[in-house]
Formats: structure tokens, C-alpha cells, sequence
């Protein structure tokens, strides 16, 4: 009918005038997610590999300690010590001085809260990679910096989580997904495919550490 055909005109010029409206709602969503200023991933390995070889010998004693001492402990002592390998990582890479062995056990001030921190971490992203994967690639992503912020400040988990979750979006989590694949991708590689299996993933930990405290490096200085 000549009613219906009105109707139907109006609602198409309706639906014309909200396309250039939703499709700059959808390009800003996505200027959002690939972020302006973004991390560099050859920057990344390239910091992590200069780390590494300048403190070769005890970064990798610090990755096997870690691993043996989380496994041993049931994972309570893994939040102070993931702390305490980021600790030495980024004093590597601030300011160019070597580290020692020691410094792994610098970081068990507010140890409940790193303790924390871990198992809430593991606990979400496992929950996640569960549900298709990707839930668990965003938790991942947006939670990476969790343990470079409690490594360096006097702050709590809560602050710590939403510090990373802010500065992963602000600066690309199209881009942190992709490294944090990256890392974790690596790691399961480590630990089913080379000789020694966990012991590999263990000693790949100082590398795989060096590119997440690499990307916090690089956020901080945009």
C-alpha cells in the first residue's frame, strides 16, 4: 500500500542517516582496540634477548629456581617470585646493571597480595582459554603488566590490575593479545615439545619475562 511504501521509505532514509553514525562508532572501537601507540614486538625480543645475554648464567638459574620453587611450594611462593624475576628484568633494561641470584628473593614484601594476585590470575585466564579461547587471550592481555606494576610499586593487587587493564587498552590490546599469544604459545612449547620439558619452559621463563617487562618499558615511556 502507498502507507506501507512511506513506511518502508522512511525507514530506510532513518537507517541511511544512522550508517555514517554507527560506522564511526565501529572505527573509533577499533582505533581503540589496535591502539595509537602501540608496543613494538621487535623491540620487544630484541630488549629480551640483550637482557639475556648480558645476564645469561643467572637469569636462567633465576627462571629454573622460580619454576622449581613455585612447583614445590604449590604455586604460594609464584607471585612474590614472578615479582622478583620482573624486578631484575627491568632493572636490566632501566638502568643497565647487572643482577644476582639474590634478587629473585627481593619481592615478598606484601606477600599475601602477590600470592593473590597469581592465583586469581591463573584461575581467570585458565576460565577463559576454556570458553573458545579468546576470553582467556583478553584476560591474559589485559592483566600482563599486573606483576611488572607490584614488582616495582608499593601498590595493592586492585590497583595493579586496573593500572594494566587502562594501559593495555590506551595503548593497543590488538597488540598485547598478539604478544601475549605469543608468550604463552611459546611457553607450551617449551614444555611439550623440547628435551626436559617443564625444565625448558622453566629456563625459557628470563625470555619470555623480558618481552612482557620490555612492553611495560615501552608503555611508560609513551
Amino acid at each position: 500500500t502507498a502507507g506501507g511504501s512511506a513506511a518502508g521509505a522512511a525507514g530506510a532514509g532513518a537507517g541511511c542517516g544512522a550508517g555514517p553514525a554507527f560506522q564511526d562508532h565501529v572505527r573509533k572501537v577499533v582505533d581503540d582496540v589496535k591502539g595509537k601507540e602501540s608496543v613494538d614486538l621487535g623491540r620487544a625480543f630484541n630488549d629480551s634477548l640483550g637482557v639475556l645475554s648480558r645476564n645469561a648464567g643467572t637469569l636462567l638459574l633465576a627462571g629454573l629456581l622460580s619454576g622449581l620453587l613455585s612447583f614445590a611450594s604449590a604455586f604460594i611462593l609464584a607471585g612474590p617470585l614472578t615479582c622478583g624475576m620482573y624486578a631484575m628484568l627491568l632493572r636490566v633494561l632501566r638502568h643497565r646493571q647487572d643482577v644476582e641470584i639474590g634478587d629473585l628473593f627481593g619481592s615478598f614484601d606484601r606477600f599475601w597480595s602477590k600470592m593473590i594476585a597469581f592465583y586469581v590470575l591463573l584461575i581467570g585466564i585458565l576460565i577463559g582459554l576454556a570458553h573458545v579461547v579468546v576470553p582467556g587471550i583478553v584476560i591474559a592481555a589485559l592483566t600482563m603488566y599486573v606483576f611488572p606494576i607490584l614488582a616495582e610499586r608499593k601498590v595493592g593487587f586492585g590497583e595493579a590490575l586496573s593500572e594494566s587493564a587502562s594501559a593495555v587498552w590506551k595503548h593497543g590490546l590488538l597488540m598485547h593479545a598478539v604478544l601475549i599469544t605469543i608468550v604463552m604459545m611459546m611457553d607450551v612449547a617449551a614444555g611439550t615439545m623440547l628435551p626436559g620439558g617443564i625444565l625448558a619452559s622453566w629456563l625459557l621463563t628470563p625470555f619470555l619475562s623480558g618481552l612482557v617487562a620490555s612492553a611495560w618499558l615501552q608503555v611508560q615511556e609513551k
